[in-house]
């Protein structure tokens, strides 16, 4: 939201579609989480809207895990789009998701699983199944759906439908990225 303005006055492509970012928001504020969990961070436009409706819920964490950056061509930090007031909630774990997601899940139930990291078949399905053995509940979401059917087969999978911000098809490419969830 006023993340997106903040980039525009910094003259930055905004290259998070409002659709993706928006979901994920109406899904925080109507399912009213605890525990949210996401895979890839970057800039943290997806960490603002997911923080902002935490915050507007005045309820539940956000737990980030992202690959640590080790060199960027503008200096900025991971997550540097969230602002002060919303980092209480944030909690940014740094390593491979293959190796991070699996001990936080051990301590931790997430009420929603929202993926973003490495968009292969093997890792999508690595991070959706995983998640999926700890949640008795809740949504299980991912961006990037159309770049392979792991989204499609784990839905199959695990007998449930799926919901996607528009239609596709696996294996499309990257053009107009849609937003999908599953509801456990």
């Amino acid at each position: 939201i006023n993340a997106h303005k903040k980039m525009a006055n910094e003259r930055f492509f905004l290259v998070e579609p409002p659709e993706r970012c928006l979901s994920l928001y109406i899904l925080i504020r109507h399912y009213q989480p605890d525990i949210v969990v996401e895979t890839g961070v970057a800039d943290g436009f997806s960490s603002v809207y997911n923080l902002t409706a935490l915050s507007k819920n005045d309820n539940g964490n956000l737990y980030s895990i992202d690959l640590p950056h080790s060199t960027r061509d503008d200096n900025r930090k991971m997550g540097w789009i969230i602002p002060s007031n919303l980092r209480s909630r944030w909690d940014l774990r740094l390593g491979d998701s293959k190796d991070v997601l699996p001990q936080l899940l051990e301590k931790i139930t997430p009420n929603i699983f929202f993926h973003d990291s490495l968009h292969t078949y093997d890792h999508m399905m690595f991070e959706f199944k995983h998640s999926y053995k700890y949640m008795d509940e809740g949504i299980i979401s991912s961006h990037d759906i159309q770049l392979n059917s792991s989204f499609v087969d784990f839905a199959e999978e695990i007998s449930r439908d799926y919901y996607s911000t528009r239609k596709f098809t696996p294996g499309e490419g990257s053009k107009n990225s849609p937003f999908g969830y599953i509801k456990l």
